[in-house]
C-alpha cells in the first residue's frame, strides 16, 4: 500500500513522538528520580551532621565542666582535707612568718573538736612577734595559704626586745620602730571520718 505524501509526514512525525516519549520514559525521567532520592540522602546526611555536631559541642561541654568540677574539688579537699595534716599547715604558716619578716614564738593547737555539721574545728594559739607593718602584711598572706582558715581571736600588745632596751639612745639617731606582740586564735578545719550506721551494723547472735 502507498502512503501519500502527507500520510507519510504524519507517519514520520507519529514515529519521532514516540521515541521522544520513550526516551524521556527510559532516560530522563529515572534521572528526575534519582535526583529527588540524592536530595533526600543530601538533607538527611546534613541533619546527622548536625546532630553530630551538637552531640560533640555536649560532650566537649560535660568535659570541660567536668575538667572545672574537678579542680574545685581538688581546691576544696585541700582546703578541708580528710585529716587535720597539722604538720604540713604548720610547715606552710612558718613559710608565711619568715616571709613576713615576723619572729615565731609560741604555736599552740588543741585537740579536734566536732562541730556536728560534718567536719571538725582545729583550734590553734599563735603568739608572733616583730614591727605592726610586718605583722598586717602577715594577715595579708594569710588569706592566701591553701587551708581554709579562720582567725578568731586577736591580741595585741607592746613588745621591747631585750637589745632594745639595753642599749643606750644616742642622740639625733633614729628612733628604732615600735615592736609588739601578737596573740592570734586560728580555726581550721577537716573533714569529720564518716561514722557506719547502726543499720549497717549486724545483729549480734
Amino acid at each position: 500500500m502507498k502512503l501519500a505524501p502527507k500520510q507519510k509526514l504524519f507517519a514520520i512525525i507519529a514515529g519521532l513522538v514516540m521515541v521522544a516519549a520513550l526516551i524521556v520514559a527510559l532516560l530522563i525521567v529515572p534521572q528526575f528520580t534519582r535526583l529527588t532520592s540524592l536530595e533526600a540522602e543530601v538533607q538527611t546526611a546534613l541533619g546527622d551532621a548536625d546532630a553530630a555536631r551538637a552531640l560533640l559541642e555536649q560532650r566537649q561541654g560535660i568535659k570541660a565542666r567536668s575538667s572545672e568540677t574537678e579542680t574545685q574539688r581538688m581546691r576544696l579537699a585541700n582546703q578541708l582535707p580528710e585529716s587535720p595534716e597539722l604538720a604540713t599547715f604548720i610547715i606552710e604558716l612558718q613559710d608565711v612568718i619568715n616571709e613576713s619578716g615576723l619572729q615565731f614564738s609560741v604555736l599552740s593547737p588543741s585537740p579536734p573538736v566536732d562541730s556536728g555539721l560534718g567536719f571538725n574545728t582545729i583550734g590553734l594559739t599563735l603568739t608572733i612577734r616583730g614591727e605592726w607593718a610586718d605583722v598586717v602584711d602577715f594577715t595579708q598572706r594569710l588569706r592566701r595559704v591553701v587551708r581554709q582558715i579562720r582567725i578568731v581571736g586577736f591580741n595585741v600588745s607592746q613588745y621591747d626586745a631585750p637589745e632594745a632596751t639595753e642599749a643606750t639612745p644616742t642622740p639625733g639617731a633614729p628612733v628604732p620602730p615600735q615592736m609588739v606582740e601578737v596573740t592570734m586564735d586560728i580555726e581550721i578545719y577537716s573533714l569529720a571520718p564518716i561514722q557506719p550506721s547502726d543499720a549497717a551494723t549486724p545483729p549480734a547472735q
